[in-house]
């Protein structure tokens, strides 16, 4: 068996903390657009791996990490 890419083991981290009752997903920024990973990546003249392209696919980071506080439900 395969070792879980990145976007499936944050999804699999995100239901979790919801099983929990936590919506960590209501923390993340939206997406990446393609245009600008493809601007990153040619910036740093490096591709990014598939898996950390996924991720960013989904996710473009996390929003204020000093004052999380558990969203209203929704």
């Amino acid at each position: 068996m395969l070792p879980p890419t990145f976007a499936q083991a944050l999804q699999a981290w995100l239901a979790f903390l919801a099983a929990l009752g936590f919506r960590a997903d209501a923390h993340l920024n939206p997406p990446a657009a393609p245009e600008a990973i493809a601007r990153a990546e040619a910036e740093i003249g490096y591709r990014f791996p598939d898996d950390l392209r996924a991720l960013y696919l989904r996710a473009d980071g996390q929003r204020d990490t000093i004052a999380i506080a558990d969203p209203a439900p929704g």
